[in-house]
């Protein structure tokens, strides 16, 4: 969603929440932390070729001893 204006990351953001209210699944590829935190029910973080977490944002967050998920995300490559 990286360069879109705020009407145009609402208008994604509603559509991916549909999709996933279908039962679908959207495969996204984000630094927008905070929107991942939002969006997404399963997350991966790949640091140094390598996948370090696999799970859910809450999970994430609880595993990097953190209140925020961007936070959990900079422990978790420290």
């Amino acid at each position: 969603m990286s360069g879109l204006d705020p009407k145009a990351r609402q208008e994604v953001k509603k559509i991916i929440l549909e999709t996933k209210a279908q039962g679908r699944s959207v495969f996204m590829c984000s630094h927008i932390l905070s929107d991942i935190e939002e969006l997404c029910d399963n997350v991966a973080v790949f640091h140094n070729n390598e996948i370090i977490f696999k799970g859910s944002p809450k999970d994430m967050i609880k595993e990097g001893n953190s209140k925020k998920l961007e936070n959990a995300f900079l422990t978790m490559i420290s």
